[in-house]
């Protein structure tokens, strides 16, 4: 028995979750340049320092960080970070 088996034992229920889960994540649809700046974000990067590692305007970057802010649901790039993690969008 694998440990999601262990935690989960009722397998309708599981897998139903599961594909709930794995349909919002395929939902998601962000560029890979939101997902390197998002990647940048949670290091402990800001907007200005991202925009110089990543070669792109502060301009650019913010307007980069909005969406993919909106396009997660998140209230501000913080959340959007957390939540791409959650995710398995970023690592």
């Amino acid at each position: 028995m694998d440990e999601l088996e262990r935690l989960w034992p009722d397998t309708d229920r599981r897998d139903a979750a599961l594909l709930r889960l794995t349909a919002r994540i395929d939902s998601v649809q962000l560029t890979a340049a939101e997902v390197r700046l998002l990647q940048a974000l949670s290091s402990g990067l800001t907007e200005a320092q991202a925009a110089h590692v990543l070669g792109r305007s502060v301009a650019a970057v913010h307007d980069e960080a909005t969406r993919a802010r909106r396009v997660l649901g998140a209230k501000n790039v913080t959340h959007a970070c957390c939540e791409a993690l959650r995710r398995g969008l970023i690592t």
